[in-house]
């Protein structure tokens, strides 16, 4: 399963984690229906330096490869969530989550700076 902690972050909503990542915000409507409503790591863009041949040579001389692999995902975590715990409120009503991951990384989700940061997140 893509999951492996999920937690009730208010009455309506809950965020799951796991091998993606990335927390993921879910909502259930008055009929019980789990909807996806968003990712709350928003992927920052990284700045992709054009190489020179010299430094293209050079790489393909060492590595005898002519491509660069990033293995640098675009989200906070680099490998599986593990844990998610509340950090601040309760189930009913959460102001922030923390996560940690395999990546040794522990990270504190403020919900306040998130709706900021995502145009359409409301978390009810």
């Amino acid at each position: 399963l893509p999951f492996t902690a999920v937690s009730w972050i208010a009455l309506n909503s809950l965020v799951a984690v796991g091998h993606g990542c990335c927390p993921m915000l879910y909502s259930v409507d008055e009929t019980g229906k789990l909807t996806f409503v968003s990712k709350l790591d928003v992927a920052q863009k990284k700045e992709t330096g054009s190489l020179s041949a010299m430094r293209k040579f050079q790489s393909l001389d060492r590595t005898a490869r002519s491509d660069q692999s990033d293995t640098t995902l675009a989200t906070v975590h680099q490998n599986t969530i593990t844990g998610l715990a509340i950090f601040a409120g309760d189930k009913a009503g959460a102001q922030a989550i923390s996560t940690c991951g395999a990546d040794s990384q522990l990270v504190i989700w403020n919900f306040k700076s998130l709706e900021q940061s995502i145009g359409e997140l409301r978390i009810s």
